[in-house]
């Protein structure tokens, strides 16, 4: 009989937290999410680029999480490629202010329903808004499993600047520290 194996990294503290929350249902209970408003031209063709790279820097972005029967807690198991980006794009550009306000409420809410169970991976959600020809807001969902408010900011800083340098033609900006050697530093403490 063959023993089976998982080589990963062990989950930080507050995943530990958010696991014992989790009681292995279906899915995560607890969603990160951010709204980015972007004003000006938008190049899809260079946000679709500048996504890909956020995710080939940031490991947490590929990670599953998954445990042998014997396991209680699972191991973040980081792939090396991204997957699929699934970018789900609306159009809200003939509603009123209020009514956008209330459509883009709703993605959110459907979004943080239509996450993969965390053994699956490609966790990450994005969905582009066009909310007027100069104005798109960016969606982003996940499971806080994966990120807090913190983190979130982090990637979306990281976005940013990824999208600045594709628009130029630019190499990306210094590797970020990932979020498995913090979860690896942490638990030593």
């Amino acid at each position: 009989m063959s023993k089976q194996v998982i080589e990963g990294y062990q989950l930080s503290p507050q995943q530990k937290h958010l696991w014992s929350l989790y009681g292995g249902g279906e899915q995560m209970p607890y969603t990160a999410q951010c709204a980015i408003l972007i004003e000006g031209p938008l190049s899809r063709e260079i946000l679709n680029m500048a996504l890909r790279q956020v995710i080939e820097r940031h490991e947490i972005l590929r990670t599953t999480f998954d445990f042998l029967a014997d396991m209680t807690v699972p191991l973040q198991v980081i792939s090396s490629r991204g997957g699929e980006l699934p970018i789900d794009e609306y159009d809200l550009s003939d509603l009123s202010e209020h009514a956008q306000e209330m459509q883009v409420e709703a993605l959110l809410r459907d979004a943080a329903r239509r996450l993969r169970p965390l053994e699956e991976g490609n966790q990450v959600r994005f969905i582009e808004v066009l909310l007027a020809p100069q104005k798109h807001m960016l969606l982003v969902s996940l499971p806080s499993l994966y990120a807090d408010s913190v983190a979130l900011k982090i990637l979306m800083q990281d976005l940013g600047e990824c999208y600045a340098a594709c628009l130029k033609d630019e190499a990306s900006p210094e590797e970020p520290i990932q979020y498995a050697d913090l979860s690896e530093w942490q638990n030593e403490s």
